[in-house]
């Protein structure tokens, strides 16, 4: 949720910087664009957002390893769908997990979720909109996962935001670190390294203060008892830490590190929201406090019969030759009614 509602806020400003703006180089020019742009963001309520007529706006927010990953650079190993209401400023945000077993994009095979963006486009793929949609990773990969995310949610999406690793790690270190709290220790042996190697990853219970490199460590250890689905808490945890650092950032004082932010972000943050879409989200967004912000997750019963609200199931699978672990829902592949209820009251409860 901060990534979408806040962090865009650096997209929209720099956005506003570059259009056109010789004379940005001129501080005192900077400083009355930065004053423009906040004052536009208060009174421009002619553009609606896809989604305001139902007082319902929906965001797919999706994490990536990205280029400097040394492997799985475009999984998207996080996978959150944003409810805003805008009449409340209440918002609910649903971690999906990422080894949950979907159909590919053409329906010939099963694949894990977390691989829809990263799949190449093919000849047997429609391609309505010409080779620019087909890039890769790009426009057809987030598209196969939208679809796939109101297959299993009932929820179409409106907006989306891909963000990599990197991208977070420059935003934590930018607004000087952020601080968490453990509630047990977290010792994993098995962190991967930088050269495909293992090494062990530590932090201890209570009050903890992060870096961005130790931030990201924290997003990705997923050897705990959990698995992935503590990984969603650590992920809906730190998202909410830095939605805090950042909502001070909207006077004339904070003009250097947002334009740092937002110069630092370029290559590893993408949306489609448009300009004019990006100031009336952040005039929507001012109002959203972090108690508002309701973190949900399609759990899984791990180990068996510990997780009562649990929807998912593990299951091992045969994938080219070589088993495989995924999640399944509880009640059937590919059967998401029970899902598709638990989404609808979740979001009905902040209406």
């Amino acid at each position: 949720i901060t990534i979408i509602l806040l962090a865009i806020t650096l997209f929209a400003a720099g956005t506003f910087f570059n259009a056109g703006k010789e004379v940005a180089t001129k501080i005192t020019d900077i400083e009355e664009s930065f004053d423009q742009l906040f004052s536009a963001s208060q009174e421009n309520d002619s553009v609606k957002l896809k989604g305001e007529e139902r007082d319902q706006v929906n965001f797919l927010f999706l994490g990536i390893g990205g280029e400097e990953h040394i492997s799985g650079n475009y999984l998207t190993d996080t996978i959150i769908l944003v409810a805003l209401i805008p009449s409340s400023g209440d918002v609910a945000a649903i971690s999906v997990p990422r080894d949950l077993m979907v159909r590919s994009p053409d329906g010939s095979y099963f694949t894990r979720i977390n691989a829809l963006y990263s799949i190449p486009p093919g000849s047997n793929l429609a391609d309505p909109h010409g080779k620019e949609y087909k890039k890769f990773p790009g426009p057809m990969g987030v598209d196969h996962i939208k679809k796939t995310i109101a297959d299993i949610t009932g929820i179409e999406v409106d907006y989306y935001a891909v963000m990599d690793l990197a991208g977070v790690k420059k935003v934590v270190d930018i607004l000087g670190g952020i601080n968490v709290r453990r509630f047990e220790d977290i010792v994993d042996r098995a962190f991967p390294d930088d050269s495909y190697g293992y090494e062990t990853y530590e932090i201890n219970e209570g009050w903890r203060f992060l870096n961005g490199e130790e931030a990201t460590k924290y997003i990705r250890t997923r050897h705990t008892a959990g698995g992935d689905f503590d990984r969603m808490l650590r992920q809906q945890e730190v998202a909410l830490s830095i939605k805090k650092k950042l909502e001070g950032l909207s006077s004339l004082s904070s003009l250097p590190k947002l334009l740092s932010l937002y110069n630092e972000l370029q290559s590893h943050f993408t949306t489609d929201l448009s300009f004019d879409e990006l100031m009336r989200l952040m005039n929507i967004g001012k109002n959203i406090k972090g108690g508002e912000v309701l973190f949900e997750r399609i759990a899984a019963d791990l180990p068996a019969g510990t997780v009562p609200d649990a929807l998912l199931i593990t299951d091992r699978v045969l994938w080219g030759g070589q088993e495989a672990s995924i999640l399944k829902p509880i009640a059937g592949t590919e059967n998401y009614e029970e899902i598709q209820t638990r989404v609808a009251n979740i979001i009905d409860s902040l209406k």
